[in-house]
């Protein structure tokens, strides 16, 4: 596991990258039927040179909201929102498919369902520049292994000709980054993409991953439920919960002066280096279904600071510009 000392955070430099306003994803049912909002209402911005985590429980809409930053959500579920800009410019669900691959790149959370095990690693990079940078064959092959020594991926030739069964885990997760990376992206999504490796090829990947946001200026989205990760490489942190942020700003407020009591169920139940506890807490109940449109809070029935108006009333997110939550009772 990486250490705090290893990862010197820095400030971003001030240049917008993404900013997207009221997204909602939701499924659409009878014309009689109000739809179902999976994501409701969710606020991203991420600048230059900055990582933002996004954290929450499974279920809670991060990987959803991933999705349709890109257009590329499943059948059946549509998003909307009032504002999307892309370095400045605006755009629409049509216009963003234009980004996927050249200027946001996705990194999947299982290598071996993303790639395809009938091609090989080259061509699967290849096809990439050719299709988005126009490149030649010869002129992409180059830049493929150069970018596959960047990501620490040894003999670069011999890979590039290699099937992904063909490697371990580790360096799939890099082929993944690589196929994420190779048409030089202004912003990074990076869904889960440390899960089931371990310690030792997660810190050398994470390490990578930082020294080219902090080389190439990159916006990093970084999908996890590890909040011990989070705290040492992550500038921001916008936790979610049942499809809504409940608490939103820069990584050290949101763990030394949490708001929301999610957001302290989730901290209480992450092991701390150097910290001795007998028995970590955990939070009661599960996530709410979807389906239920009930009024009030949606963390209610599991929060320790509930009463009758949580059943009642929905909390909006309240709060300064830098650090923000969804809480009646904060």
């Amino acid at each position: 596991m990486p250490h705090t000392d290893r990862h010197t955070k820095k400030q971003s430099s001030g240049n917008s990258i993404l900013e997207i306003s009221g997204l909602s994803v939701f499924k659409k049912h009878s014309k009689s039927t109000s739809p179902t909002y999976l994501v409701e209402n969710v606020d991203f911005q991420v600048h230059s040179n900055e990582l933002v985590a996004v954290v929450g429980e499974s279920g809670c809409g991060k990987s959803l909201s991933m999705l349709s930053l890109i257009g590329l959500l499943p059948k059946g579920i549509n998003s909307s929102w009032s504002r999307y800009s892309f370095l400045g410019k605006p755009f629409d669900k049509v216009s963003i498919e234009s980004l996927r691959g050249s200027q946001i790149g996705f990194s999947f959370q299982e290598p071996m369902v993303a790639l395809n095990p009938l091609f090989t690693v080259g061509y699967q990079l290849k096809e990439h520049l050719i299709i988005h940078k126009q490149l030649s064959s010869s002129e992409a092959r180059k830049r493929i292994l150069s970018l596959l020594d960047e990501l620490q991926i040894n003999d670069p030739a011999k890979r590039f000709d290699q099937y992904p069964h063909e490697l371990s885990g580790g360096m799939r997760q890099r082929v993944m980054l690589a196929l994420a990376l190779v048409c030089e992206p202004k912003l990074l999504i990076a869904d889960e993409p440390t899960t089931a490796l371990d310690v030792t090829v997660q810190a050398e990947i994470l390490d990578l991953l930082l020294e080219i946001k902090s080389r190439r200026g990159l916006g990093i989205l970084f999908v996890t439920h590890d909040l011990a990760l989070v705290r040492q490489i992550a500038d921001k942190v916008v936790v979610m919960y049942a499809g809504s942020i409940v608490e939103a700003g820069h990584t050290s407020q949101i763990f030394s002066q949490p708001k929301h009591p999610y957001t302290k169920g989730l901290i209480s139940a992450s092991p701390q280096v150097g910290k001795k506890v007998e028995r970590l807490s955990s939070i009661p109940g599960t996530i709410r279904d979807p389906e239920d449109k009930s009024s009030g809070c949606k963390f209610y029935g599991r929060c320790f600071m509930e009463t009758a108006q949580c059943n009642s009333e929905s909390p909006i997110l309240k709060g300064e510009v830098n650090h923000q939550y969804r809480c009646l009772h904060v």
